[in-house]
């Protein structure tokens, strides 16, 4: 009975207004059906749990298919996220709710109530659902491990563990929950990989960073990357605050110094806050503005909060850098009233923040009075503030480290205003924090930062971003003077002095700030190819002793620079060196972009495309790349690969493709050689490259065969069947051949191309001529029709 009234249907075409908003309607009148469901659902979650979640699922799945047919691109988005981005809104307590919130209210409770009463059933069908191909199954399995996670410590092992649940909007709400309510019965170990992945940003900083932007109808800068960074940082910290040690909670308290504690309560997903949490600003920024500037430095000086722990006067500050960020122009003479040594650096270090913000949206310019506040800030030894300072307000090691940010931010300028005495003045603060006590000797064993990260987040390292921004600007300024562009820049004295200062490990031997010099090695062959060449054993050092300042400076210059011919072919054997490494033991921090070893692979792929290496080549790069890398950093590398397919779709005859498919078939022709599982993410991968293959099946088909069998995950199934149902009409047999084979060796159940390619082929198969063709069909529909799946029965029937 249940199964029957929970039967979704399209209705008829209809006008006018309704109030049920999803596409789908059930067979009998929606009051009967709340009717029923009131009376009998209750007793049935309780008395047949597994049975009443097995009904949902069907009538969930088949309310995913009738949504295809009314809008086949978007309908999973639209039944597994858009309509219910709040899992636990009970929207079917209402008696007018809508057939899609009771089929997902009732499959979310009868699941919960099949783990209350049995532990090991449970377990069976959160393992299902979380390996599910549908958006909504997932969120569930998700929700319901929120709340019997510490029951099924496997699966909550394997869900917290998932990077992909932490970042994918998707499900990241019902990630979110797992961290709120089961972190505590997660391993230590579980505990430090995430938190380790917070302490590296998101993946996708690219696209965050884009769209903070965007919000704000402007062009990306590198202060957005540092700002959407840290705050997703602050915010995830905060809700496991209470796991936090060392290295990890500090970072929280600087953050937390620098915008504010966060708002973490959990919330509906209807609800929309922007708010960081912390007390409000004791005055607003329409009375802050009104105020004459010597009545504002009044009201720093003499204003106390009641409670250090909201921080207020951290409040106060963000107020009045809103201010000053708006108008530069306005407040840079302000910047000689807070050289004062009775003005607390929090108002300092927002001022200067206030400032950078001015510079890089609204034009600002930095001035006399502003580097004299630098200069002054520069100058100071100690924090007499300490004492008296709430739990995140910022002190003076902050603000010396804004200065650092405000002067790389003025560099980036391509305006070429800065004066000589300026830039004097510039240079003597970059040389002067180049050589602050931040970070701490001991800094690299206690951070859990990689340290081109960790550079970006201490005084020193900032200070030596600044530094080559600082001789960058100069070339910029005299291009900009001269109207001519330079085909080598330049270092001044005091420059290359203070860089042979710094890499010398006898006298910094911080990771961080030696990580800066790999970062910049592309500049640096601009800038002076003769000192880069002079010392380029100095940053990328030969010693075994030295690898681990080795590996700072290439990590850094792996992910920040990309492939320039002099540069590569100058690189050669520190690429030969990182090779050979990927067959070591892999124990890679996170950076902000990922895995080093996967951008090493895209590099190498880039080198490869551009004709400076290949198999056989004199520098070996291409075969190093292959005989080291293991499985995964390969496969990385051949998805990139896919990228640039996609973007250029090139012809047949076009170089591009043939590099490709020489590399595809070279590659197979290897794997062939060797068990299956060493190669089986790598070929897989190729198989990405399909949706925009120029070639025919007919041209394809003897490589697909041998690559089937090495499927590893149903995206790549899924591609092969798609590319073989639009080539199937011309080639049934060997497109039905593909089918079969792909049918028969998935690994995983839900390894299953989409429905209208599979139908498609069979049909096309049926319908044909060929003998052969025909025979697999039938073999195909009556095994699916052995397994329960009876779709296909009707293609015999009218044969």
């Amino acid at each position: 009975m249940l199964e029957y009234v929970i039967t979704p249907v399209l209705p008829p075409t209809q006008s006018g207004y309704s109030k049920y908003l999803s596409a789908i309607r059930f067979r009998s009148d929606h009051y009967w059906v709340s009717e029923y469901l009131d009376k009998q659902l209750t007793k049935l979650v309780r008395r047949n749990p597994v049975g009443v979640t097995a009904s949902f699922d069907r009538q969930i799945n088949h309310t995913i298919d009738l949504c295809k047919q009314l809008n086949p691109e978007n309908a999973e988005l639209q039944v597994g996220y858009y309509w219910r981005m709040d899992i636990p809104n009970r929207l079917s307590e209402r008696g007018d709710s809508d057939a899609l919130d009771i089929l997902i209210d009732g499959f979310r409770d009868s699941l919960a109530e099949v783990c209350k009463q049995n532990i090991e059933e449970g377990k069976t069908l959160i393992a299902a659902y979380l390996n599910s191909e549908h958006i909504i199954f997932k969120r569930i399995a998700l929700y319901t491990l929120r709340a019997f996670g510490q029951n099924f410590p496997e699966l909550l092992t394997q869900a917290l563990l998932h990077q992909n649940y932490f970042e994918d909007y998707k499900y990241y709400h019902e990630y979110q929950g797992l961290l709120r309510d089961q972190f505590n019965n997660a391993s230590q170990e579980v505990r430090l990989q995430v938190i380790s992945w917070i302490l590296s940003g998101p993946t996708d900083i690219d696209a965050r960073a884009i769209r903070h932007a965007q919000l704000q109808d402007r062009n990306v800068t590198e202060d957005d990357y540092r700002e959407v960074q840290d705050k997703w940082q602050l915010f995830h910290l905060e809700i496991i605050r209470d796991f936090l040690t060392g290295e990890a909670l500090a970072r929280l308290n600087e953050l937390a110094a620098k915008y504010g504690k966060p708002d973490v309560s959990e919330k509906p997903r209807i609800v929309i806050t922007t708010s960081w949490g912390g007390a409000p600003s004791p005055v607003s920024a329409e009375e802050l503005s009104q105020k004459s500037f010597e009545e504002i430095k009044q009201y720093f000086l003499t204003y106390v909060p009641e409670d250090l722990f909201l921080n207020p006067r951290e409040s106060l500050a963000l107020t009045f850098q809103k201010l000053v960020s708006e108008d530069p122009g306005k407040f840079n003479v302000f910047a000689s009233f807070l050289a004062d040594p009775a003005i607390r650096f929090v108002y300092v270090y927002h001022y200067l923040s206030g400032i950078r913000e001015g510079i890089k949206n609204k034009g600002g310019k930095l001035t006399h009075e502003i580097l004299s506040l630098c200069e002054y800030i520069m100058g100071q030894k100690d924090d007499p503030f300490v004492g008296s300072s709430g739990d995140y307000e910022a002190g003076l090691v902050a603000a010396q480290k804004e200065v650092a940010h405000l002067l790389e931010e003025a560099l980036h300028s391509d305006d070429p205003y800065l004066s000589r005495e300026q830039l004097d003045r510039i240079r003597g603060l970059l040389i002067k924090l180049a050589h602050h006590p931040d970070p701490e000797a001991d800094a690299d064993s206690k951070t859990s930062f990689d340290p081109f990260t960790h550079s970006l987040n201490c005084v020193r390292g900032e200070a030596m971003h600044g530094i080559f921004h600082y001789s960058l600007y100069l070339v910029r300024q005299r291009e900009k003077q001269s109207g001519q562009k330079l085909k080598e820049g330049y270092l001044e004295p005091e420059i290359q002095q203070i860089l042979d200062e710094k890499l010398d490990l006898t006298v910094d031997s911080s990771l961080a700030v030696h990580s800066v010099y790999g970062a910049f090695v592309p500049q640096l062959h601009f800038l002076s190819p003769d000192w880069l060449e002079n010392n380029l054993l100095k940053i990328f050092p030969e010693d075994k002793d030295k690898d681990a300042f080795w590996k700072a400076a290439w990590d850094a210059y792996i992910f920040a620079s990309n492939v320039y011919r002099d540069v590569f072919r100058l690189l050669t054997p520190q690429y030969q060196r990182g090779l050979r490494l990927l067959n070591q033991p892999q124990d890679e921090q996170k950076h902000i972009g990922g895995s080093p070893n996967e951008r090493l692979a895209q590099h190498i792929m880039f080198a490869y495309l551009a004709g400076l290496t290949d198999f056989d080549h004199e520098n070996k790069l291409l075969d190093l790349f292959f005989e080291n890398a293991p499985d995964t950093i390969r496969a990385q590398g051949v998805f990139w690969l896919s990228q640039v397919v996609g973007n250029d779709k090139p012809a047949a005859d076009d170089i591009l493709w043939q590099k490709c498919w020489k590399l595809w078939q070279k590659r197979l022709e290897y794997a062939e050689t060797q068990e299956m599982i060493l190669n089986s993410q790598e070929i897989s991968e190729y198989l990405r490259w399909l949706v925009n293959s120029p070639v025919g099946l007919d041209i394809l088909f003897p490589t697909l065969q041998k690559s089937v069998k090495y499927l590893h995950d149903g995206f790549d199934v899924r591609q092969l069947i798609e590319y073989a149902s639009k080539q199937c009409d011309h080639y049934p047999h060997y497109a039905i051949t593909l089918l079969q084979m792909a049918i028969l060796t998935a690994k995983e159940v839900w390894w299953t191309p989409k429905d209208e390619d599979e139908e498609h082929i069979l049909k096309a198969a049926m319908n044909s001529e060929n003998e052969a063709a025909r025979k697999i069909a039938v073999s195909i529909i009556n095994y699916c029709g052995e397994m329960g799946d009876f779709r296909w029965k009707y293609l015999l029937e009218r044969n």
